[in-house]
């Protein structure tokens, strides 16, 4: 009897000594980055982010699906009959430890509940720390910080990758398939999983990145690309069918950002050179780094692509070489042809030929305007303020860039001219007519310092914009202070009651 006392006496103590946790209290540490549970026995849930890095063994990281808070499991010489597989569900048993620094489960057991679970996004990063430890991560826009670190030796190597501002240390597994790959060159996107090798406490530095397979770099590029330095005229030329000549070439083009970002989730803009010679710059998912802003003087390397006939190029690297230079003077046109493609120009337009195409709903459409003999097809952009924007008041003038959809060769049909923002849109009507409702006006016109504007509602909105577009001044307490700005012509663009007009004037 005693010894069935002494039996159950045992079985109960070490049940009692396992506590079911969260990944979160698994990970609870000190200042000094050191493990609360260090030592205790606990069961954990998780689903699982990598394959297995140690064979033989275990080392793989599983997650909170919701918190997305991660831990690695660890088994020195026995895979518990396991074989890690990424969305599989999965309870641990074992202790908690901590290898340089690294917080982990020791597993005497792991079992699936199930399997082919979808896995989170990864969190995008810039920079490692605790934050990252065992987080599923990515890092976009990164390039090799010195290419001469990928040795492809020993057990694994550490390897520094850079987005130009931030540099963290990225680990190659021995045991994953980069591992004696050729390095990639370029700029890519990697995925992985957040680790730490950190020798001594306080356990706050040695963060490592670990990329899990090749797959996990995209694009994963082994070639150094000779991109041949092309100007923008020669780019752009194309053959008798409207087939760009050099397309699928490795270019090198230089000219100044003009436009918005019309594609906020990649890139979507145009290069233009000093004689309004443009082209496209396009790119589906990734932003190479670049935030778009008009009058960056840029140096583009990439690929020449054609889309709808549209001639662009699709960036692997974006240099910016200048900023604040000034735009292009906008050129008038009659027609919509090749010419026009990916240059600023502007028309000039008398009326809608159907004025309710106009939405204004906030999302993307398209609008035919006419000049009287010829119909122009304008497109509203959802990331321009035109989208939500009234129906502007006609006649107008209307700036943008050069576009085109056509579906098949030959390449001359289906252009379109694309605004970039309200202030492209001039009235023609003088502006004391634009807001007869309100009886809106402005004085003085010419103004050396500052312009007053009255109507009978409030203005909701009044801005300055130079003829580029450039926005310079703002209006406030029914005055706009115009003293600092250089001579010349201006537009304000004024905008009550979900109504806008866009008049010029004259700076002494």
């Amino acid at each position: 009897m005693k010894r069935i006392l002494l039996l159950c006496f045992l079985i109960y103590g070490q049940l009692s000594a396992q506590i079911d946790v969260t990944i979160a209290e698994a990970r609870a540490a000190n200042v000094d980055g050191e493990l609360d549970l260090l030592g205790t026995t606990v069961r954990a849930f998780g689903l699982v982010v990598s394959e297995n890095f140690r064979p033989g063994g275990l080392t793989f990281t599983m997650i909170d699906q919701e918190a997305q808070i991660g831990i690695g499991v660890f088994s020195l010489d026995t895979d518990l009959g396991y074989t890690p597989t990424v969305g599989d569900s999965i309870q641990v048993v074992g202790e908690i430890s901590q290898f340089r620094g690294l917080g982990q489960i020791e597993s005497t057991s792991v079992t699936v509940i199930t399997s082919g679970n979808s896995v989170p996004a990864p969190l995008v990063v810039t920079s490692q720390g605790e934050e990252t430890e065992s987080y599923f991560i990515r890092f976009e826009n990164v390039s090799l910080a010195d290419p001469s670190q990928w040795s492809n030796g020993g057990t694994g190597f550490n390897v520094d990758i850079t987005d130009g501002t931030n540099t963290t240390t990225m680990r190659i597994d021995g045991d994953v398939d980069i591992f004696g790959m050729e390095p990639p060159t370029g700029t890519f996107s990697v995925t992985g999983v957040g680790g730490q090798f950190d020798l001594e406490s306080p356990l706050l530095e040695g963060y490592q990145f670990f990329p899990r397979s090749a797959s996990d770099i995209f694009p994963y590029n082994t070639e150094e690309v000779e991109y041949t330095v092309t100007s923008i005229v020669d780019a752009r030329a194309a053959d008798s069918e409207g087939v760009a000549s050099l397309l699928g070439e490795s270019l090198e083009l230089t000219g100044v950002a003009h436009g918005i970002n019309f594609r906020p989730e990649g890139l979507q803009f145009s290069l233009i050179d000093a004689n309004n010679n443009g082209v496209g710059v396009f790119s589906f998912t990734e932003n190479v780094g670049y935030t778009v802003t008009e009058g960056d003087a840029l140096r583009i390397q990439g690929t020449l692509d054609q889309f709808r006939g549209l001639t662009q190029i699709v960036p692997d690297n974006i240099e910016v070489i200048a900023t604040g230079n000034p735009l292009n003077q906008p050129e008038e046109i009659t027609e919509l042809n090749e010419d026009s493609e990916s240059s600023l120009v502007f028309i000039t337009v008398s009326d809608y030929v159907d004025a309710t195409q106009w939405l204004g709903d906030g999302t993307s459409f398209n609008v035919e305007f006419t000049d009287g003999t010829n119909n122009f097809l304008v497109r509203i952009d959802e990331d321009t303020n035109l989208a939500s924007a009234a129906a502007p008041v006609l006649p107008a003038t209307i700036v943008g860039l050069g576009g085109q959809f056509d579906f098949e060769a030959p390449f001359f049909d289906d252009y379109q001219l694309i605004p970039r923002y309200a202030a492209d849109f001039t009235s023609t009507v003088p502006t004391e007519e634009l807001f007869g409702a309100y009886n809106f006006a402005i004085y003085p016109n010419p103004a050396s310092d500052v312009i007053f504007y009255d109507a009978d509602q409030e203005v909701d909105r009044l801005q300055v914009f130079t003829t580029n577009g450039r926005l310079v001044a703002a209006g406030y307490d029914n005055q706009v202070d115009v003293s600092n700005l250089a001579p010349g012509i201006y537009l304000i663009y004024a905008e009550i009651d979900n109504e806008f007009g866009v008049s010029r004037f004259t700076k002494l």
